[in-house]
């Protein structure tokens, strides 16, 4: 094996011919109805038909404007909204086949929401072959409160969770047609899923720098390739965002970054993540660098501090997201939200302190697997959300399935039990991912024979 070393240091075994576990299409169905099931349950309690509230008067305003207009350059360029046109796109063919009343509308979140879950729990369970893992690793994601509100409700953030999954199975599988419609379809969602776009172009790019291989270079194109449509809805807008009333409310009137944006997004990595890092406390919280450094730099959260950002306030809205409003209601102390605010930072500094270092090594060692484009998801996602004119809990939820893989199912530890790779030599052969991964699980097994 060649010293520079592409491992796919997964925490995973692969069992079948291809590197990937095959998922039954029964186990997909019995997963989905499970799913679907779940979601029926919590409507039939919440009420499909309840009023709209939140943001769901002003989506629905903007998904009837696209069910029942044609599709032009001006619906496209004045649209009232501040998101990407797809999910109004998708809602409004909906209402149109079902209707736009509620509780239509409302079940297509359903529909997505299934989809999405199942589509989880077969990447899941086609990494692992285990049946339980893959099971806590959709559960964990799906029970969030934040999904079960956004699985019933109409928001655009279900969609855009759904095309991530796919860019996760894309990479992982080197499909790059799928990896372009992944990447295209979640910006178009949310714009700021373009943190997913540059994670995957410098993945690709490090890839192609150190094999030259034809293979990294058609991903590449794949990723500019996704930026296109994105690109030519900012030359219509004229921005960032449609040309609508919100764009002249919301946001800053200059790119601005907000480092209590960052300290949020740290802060919640830790919070949301909790029960799984202390699963996997001991790949976590065992390096004394890491542990040293978040103990030296937490004092810089009381600089700024979690508060609501300026767009927020001026909504008067003070909280940023659930969690917040759950602290003031249960102690009615805002000190004491932003002591809890205080040890996520914290422990976040540690879990962020650890990609950052798993990154540099597998860097300098040529070892540029799944695992270090998790860890360029996360720190792309970190980069980007700051400069955001809007902060806002549920904004992370993305990143909550990237987190759920590099926390529960890639241990920091390298073992030997979980060893497999592929070197820079094979990739310059012209061999795939998937067949190096085979061959070297052939060796071993041929070895234990001996």
């Amino acid at each position: 094996m060649s010293n520079l070393d592409f491992r796919i240091d997964y925490g995973l075994t692969s069992g079948t011919e291809h590197g990937f576990h095959r998922v039954g299409w029964r186990r997909l169905l019995a997963v989905a109805a499970f799913a679907a099931a779940g979601e029926l349950l919590l409507a039939y309690f919440v009420g499909l038909d309840r009023p709209l509230r939140a943001d769901e008067p002003h989506f629905v305003r903007v998904i009837v404007a696209f069910g029942t207009s044609p599709l032009n350059l001006d619906l496209l360029a004045h649209y009232d909204a501040m998101s990407g046109p797809v999910p109004f796109l998708l809602y409004g063919a909906w209402g149109r086949v079902f209707g736009f009343e509620p509780q239509a509308l409302r079940l297509f979140s359903i529909v997505v929401a299934v989809v999405t879950y199942t589509l989880w729990y077969w990447f899941l369970h086609s990494e692992s072959g285990n049946g339980r893992l893959p099971a806590l690793g959709t559960a964990f994601v799906a029970l969030h409160p934040y999904m079960l509100y956004l699985s019933l409700f109409i928001y655009t953030d279900m969609l855009a969770i759904l095309c991530l999954v796919g860019a996760l199975a894309a990479v992982r599988r080197e499909r790059p047609l799928l990896l372009a419609a992944a990447l295209c379809g979640g910006a178009l969602n949310r714009q700021y899923l373009v943190f997913a776009t540059a994670a995957a172009g410098g993945y690709w790019l490090a890839r192609w720098i150190y094999s030259r291989q034809g293979r990294e270079k058609i991903h590449l194109l794949a990723v500019v390739a996704s930026t296109i449509p994105l690109g030519a809805l900012c030359c219509l807008w004229g921005g960032l965002c449609p040309d609508g009333a919100l764009r002249h409310v919301y946001p800053d009137a200059h790119a601005t970054f907000h480092p209590s944006s960052l300290v949020l997004y740290v802060s919640l990595a830790a919070l949301y993540l909790a029960p799984l890092l202390w699963l996997r406390r001991r790949e976590f919280f065992f390096r004394r660098k890491t542990i040293v450094f978040a103990a030296a730099s937490a004092w810089l959260y009381w600089l700024f501090p979690v508060t609501a950002s300026r767009s927020a306030i001026e909504a008067n809205t003070r909280h940023v997201g659930m969690l917040h409003q759950a602290l003031d209601f249960v102690t009615g102390n805002d000190f004491v939200a932003q002591c809890v605010f205080f040890a996520g930072f914290a422990g976040g500094l540690v879990l962020i302190g650890e990609l950052v270092l798993d990154a540099i090594a597998r860097w300098r060692t040529a070892r540029l697997d799944f695992q270090i484009f998790l860890d360029l998801v996360v720190l792309a996602f970190l980069a980007v959300m700051p400069w955001s004119y809007l902060h806002w809990e549920k904004y992370l939820m993305p990143l909550v399935p990237v987190l759920v893989l590099r926390i529960l199912f890639v241990p920091f530890r390298e073992s030997n039990r979980w060893r497999s790779g592929f070197s820079v030599r094979a990739l310059r052969a012209g061999h795939t991912i998937a067949a190096v991964e085979r061959q070297e699980r052939v060796q071993q097994q041929l070895q234990l024979c001996e």
